[in-house]
C-alpha cells in the first residue's frame, strides 16, 4: 500500500483534515482512547495512519467507548500534511490495521470538517452480550 501513496495518489502539498468512519470489535481493546500500557483504537488508526505520515497528531473522535464496546459508525477526524485521494487512504489505513478487527470505511477530505460532520449511527456503541 505505501509504494501505492507514492506512485501519483497525492493530491497537493497543503494540511488536509480527513473524517473517517470506523468500525471495530472491542474485545481486544481496553476501549477508543489511547493508553499507554494498554491496546487501543486511537492508538491503533493512529500507529497506521503514523506508516503513512510519520508526524500525523493524534485523531479526535466524536465519541469513546469503554473496554470490550463494539462500534459501528464511530467518527474520527486527523489532519494529515499530505492531501490525499481519499479512498487510496481508507485502504492503505485498513491494510496497515491488519490483523485488528479495525476497519476503516469511509474516509472524507475537508479542510474544515470535525467530528461534528458525521454524527454517530444511532446505537453505534454496541456492549458485548
Amino acid at each position: 500500500m505505501g509504494n501505492c501513496m507514492a506512485r501519483g495518489f497525492r493530491l497537493a502539498k497543503a494540511m488536509a483534515r480527513y473524517a473517517l468512519k470506523v468500525e471495530y470489535d472491542g474485545r481486544p481493546f481496553a476501549g477508543w482512547q489511547r493508553q499507554a500500557d494498554q491496546p487501543s483504537v486511537q492508538g491503533a488508526i493512529e500507529a497506521a495512519l503514523a506508516r503513512l505520515e510519520p508526524n500525523v497528531p493524534s485523531i479526535a473522535a466524536a465519541g469513546r467507548t469503554d473496554a470490550g464496546v463494539h462500534a459501528t459508525g464511530q467518527v474520527a477526524h486527523c489532519d494529515m500534511a499530505q492531501e490525499w485521494l481519499p479512498f487510496p487512504v481508507v485502504e492503505a489505513l485498513n491494510h496497515h490495521l491488519k490483523p485488528l478487527p479495525v476497519a476503516v470505511w469511509l474516509a472524507q477530505l475537508s479542510r474544515t470538517i470535525g467530528t461534528r460532520a458525521f454524527p454517530p449511527l444511532s446505537g453505534a456503541a454496541l456492549p458485548i452480550a
